[in-house]
């Protein structure tokens, strides 16, 4: 969980730290947590001691199962930062459950919240502004964030450039469609589902 809460720190900040800081865990979760045969995490890692069952909690209560917030927190990632892995991981890890989410849909929110959130649409926002500048952010589900700090002008074109090939957005645009630039909170705002 705490992987998910940078993720939202750096959305909230857009401090690059919190974004590398949550790769980082979300690289360690994999390591430790994914099991390739069972395509799924466990709640112990494989650095824990030895136990006669490794425990595995899939329902979702007041506090969801880590298997649902390490899912979620893959999917975000994988939209932040391009890597189509934690996005397959997220998948693999999400199909098995399925049937038990069909089922019984009220044990499995924050599956279907991810579940959700991978279907999308999901927008995504590159926000383009001088380095000092400052921005706030309030939550909207199914959105992503980022900045990219520019210089000038002439910076922010290419830096335009590059985030559309280097990050998979623009300034406010589904993935899959490339959208004019919006210049107005308003514009961007109606984006956002």
């Amino acid at each position: 969980m705490v992987a998910a809460a940078l993720v939202d720190v750096y959305e909230a900040t857009f401090d690059r730290r919190w974004l590398d800081e949550a790769r980082g865990l979300a690289e360690d979760m994999v390591r430790l947590f994914w099991d390739e045969r069972l395509e799924g995490f466990y709640d112990t890692g494989v650095d824990h001691e030895r136990l006669i069952v490794r425990p595995r909690n899939l329902f979702d209560n007041a506090v969801p199962c880590g298997s649902s917030v390490a899912i979620e927190t893959l999917f975000r990632l994988a939209i932040l930062t391009g890597e189509s892995r934690y996005e397959a991981t997220a998948v693999r890890a999400l199909r098995p459950m399925a049937d038990l989410m069909a089922r019984h849909a009220s044990g499995f929110g924050r599956f279907l919240c991810a579940l959700d959130f991978h279907l999308g649409p999901v927008v995504e926002i590159a926000l383009l502004a001088p380095e000092r500048a400052t921005a706030s952010r309030r939550s909207r589900p199914r959105c992503s964030a980022a900045t990219c700090p520019t210089a000038s002008s002439r910076a922010r074109s290419r830096e335009t450039r590059r985030v559309r090939r280097g990050f998979r957005c623009s300034r406010a645009a589904r993935p899959s469609a490339a959208s004019r630039p919006r210049t107005s909170a308003g514009t961007t705002r109606a984006s956002c589902p």
